[in-house]
């Protein structure tokens, strides 16, 4: 199995795989999505688990065959492709976001700007079909926002750290 780095997207992706399949496959560090892809074209490596722009040319190409999306709804960039909920493997899904940070001491006043400048700035049609076409899926209103990101994140890290700690990862 090919990924790109500890902590990357593919690492952790692929360890929710492993986990939910129970296997231990042979992990191959590599410096990034790009090398992995390579490596599989060469029939250096089985698989990797990549978030879809990275494979996306390979597959429409029929070079490299995507098994599954790691997600509850089907990609709109890969509409053929079912998603590991729907294969059963639904502790597989990977939540891959996007969000902006700011210091702890940033006064509240300034985060609520920011959090409706954001806000707005995910309803405009322009941004929403760019991120759309580059295979994002942007998050409703009510999942937005400083406490909604927290929330994500304080989830996130309960579900991830047993099988974070499981693999040894540092």
């Amino acid at each position: 199995m090919g990924h790109a780095g500890v902590g990357s997207v593919s690492y952790v992706g692929c360890l929710l795989l492993n986990n939910a399949i129970g296997i231990k496959p042979t992990m191959v560090p590599f410096t990034g999505t790009a090398p992995v892809m390579n490596a599989i074209l060469a029939g250096q490596i089985d698989y990797d688990c990549d978030p879809v722009l990275g494979p996306l040319p390979h597959v429409r190409a029929g070079t490299v065959k995507a098994l599954a999306i790691a997600t509850k709804k089907r990609s709109p960039l890969l509409p053929d492709v079912p998603t590991s909920h729907e294969q059963g493997l639904r502790s597989s899904t990977v939540r891959r976001s996007t969000h902006c940070s700011r210091r702890k001491a940033t006064p509240q006043p300034i985060v609520d700007k920011l959090a409706e400048a954001l806000n707005k700035g995910l309803d405009e049609d322009g941004v929403r079909k760019r991120l759309f076409d580059l295979g994002a899926e942007i998050a409703e209103p009510n999942r937005r926002g400083p406490k909604a990101l927290g929330d994500l994140v304080r989830s996130e890290v309960a579900r991830l750290t047993p099988i974070l700690k499981a693999a040894a990862a540092k």
